[in-house]
């Protein structure tokens, strides 16, 4: 028996502000205020698109009423598919999305409490389930409330799978991989590590050709200044996983925000790498020896965050992030390309999106879409409290590349000062 998505009237006309000028090549996926945490996947050459779409109910006592949207386009903003509403009861929470070939997925973590939900649609937007189906996390027999934003793996048999971080049962944070059937619902939990809650924690994962998922997250030890990401892998239902890899593997330096891409049987990593006595760097490394970077990325001055990477190839691929002035409140988006031949990376200089307003919010997604184009999209504060998000498709194949580093600061090749010890942090 068919169910269809049930939709609403989308974003209407009328409630649009009067149109703004938008820089040449630069488009809104979204169009609207109050439209935001967008999130992208790219399949089939089409982008799919989730976003909150927030309606004010009560302007004095600051009640508003949240919305989780779906929608399809082009690389260059025509809408294929309409916006379709995803939580006809409104769920308040961070939106996710994966999409490979006939199946798209879409996560809402609650901002506060259980459950997380879920809800596929097929390659028309048409969904599985008429509401979004409930997915519980169980440690210890306890249902555990789900912390951040989860990360969606989507494989090519349409296996689908939900990793999250949540706080177990002793208040340390713990990662878990949720395989769920062709509806949604869940199967079963692998728990593959522990994670960091004094940060804002950020989990990642891509699939590999052997339906295998490889997930990232933050992560802390004893004997460290900051957090770590970690890797792992995680190879069947219910499966013990493979050791982990631990990122930046030294002490006194923060090593944090971890982002996945993978194509074939090749994953790369790219994560923020802060050493406490310069500036940040966007870092990249191909899993699994990621315990120093191919490549490192960044602007001298400002802080480098929310990373993101795409591949084109195996050895060819983009780096996207935020970059915080630290001078100003004028925050932008840089994006260099790279390629890794013989097991030496050469990266472009990174080009910088200005903001259509004043400033950038926040990094919302960079993914591949043929050939070397890539789109990225980021969040803006165009007026006081009224969201927007726009998008850009970037042909970087132009781009020269250069043996290491993009930008300022010079790259971290893993060593550290004599002065600092060695010892490699406590697992």
């Amino acid at each position: 028996m068919a169910l269809i998505a049930a939709c609403g009237p989308g974003p209407r006309d009328d409630d649009l502000p009067d149109p703004i000028d938008l820089p040449p090549g630069v488009w809104e996926p979204a169009p609207g205020p109050d439209h935001h945490l967008v999130r992208v996947a790219a399949s089939d050459g089409a982008l799919w698109w989730v976003y909150v779409e927030s309606t004010v109910i009560d302007e004095l006592e600051d009640l508003y009423e949240h919305h989780t949207w779906l929608t399809q386009t082009t690389a260059t903003g025509e809408v294929l598919i309409e916006p379709t509403l995803v939580d006809p009861t409104s769920i308040p929470g961070l939106p996710s999305i994966g999409a490979q070939g006939d199946t798209v997925l879409v996560a809402i973590t609650p901002n506060y409490g259980v459950p997380m939900y879920t809800r596929v649609f097929d390659r028309e937007g048409v969904a599985a389930t008429p509401l979004p189906l409930a997915v519980e996390l169980v440690a210890n027999d306890h249902v555990v409330p789900p912390s951040g934003e989860a990360a969606l793996a989507v494989s090519p048999t349409g296996r689908m799978r939900v990793v999250t971080a949540f706080s177990g049962a002793t208040g340390d944070g713990e990662v878990a991989i949720v395989d769920l059937d062709d509806m949604g619902a869940p199967l079963a939990t692998t728990f593959v590590g522990t994670a960091d809650e004094a940060y804002k924690l950020r989990v990642a994962a891509a699939v590999r050709s052997d339906d295998a998922v490889v997930v990232a997250w933050d992560r802390v030890y004893e004997q460290c200044s900051g957090p770590r990401p970690a890797v792992t892998v995680s190879t069947a239902i219910s499966s013990t996983v493979e050791p982990l890899s631990n990122i930046g593997d030294m002490p006194e330096r923060g090593e944090l925000e971890p982002a996945i891409a993978s194509i074939d049987d090749t994953q790369y990593v790219a994560w923020v790498a802060n050493n406490y006595d310069a500036a940040t760097r966007i870092a990249l490394a191909r899993y699994p020896d990621v315990t120093a970077p191919l490549a490192t990325f960044g602007t001298l001055g400002g802080w480098n965050t929310e990373p993101y990477v795409a591949l084109a190839s195996p050895d060819r691929g983009a780096v996207a992030w935020h970059v915080r002035d630290a001078m100003s409140a004028h925050d932008s988006v840089h994006v260099a390309s790279f390629e890794v031949i013989a097991g030496v990376a050469r990266v472009s200089s990174p080009r910088a999106i200005e903001p259509v307003g004043e400033s950038v919010r926040s990094l919302r997604g960079l993914v591949h879409v043929g050939d070397e184009r890539y789109v990225v999209a980021w969040d803006e504060d165009t007026t006081v409290d009224r969201a927007r998000t726009f998008a850009m498709q970037l042909d970087l194949s132009a781009d020269e590349r250069q043996r290491g580093v993009a930008d300022l600061p010079p790259p971290f090749d893993g060593r550290v000062p004599a002065r600092r010890s060695r010892i490699p942090c406590s697992h």
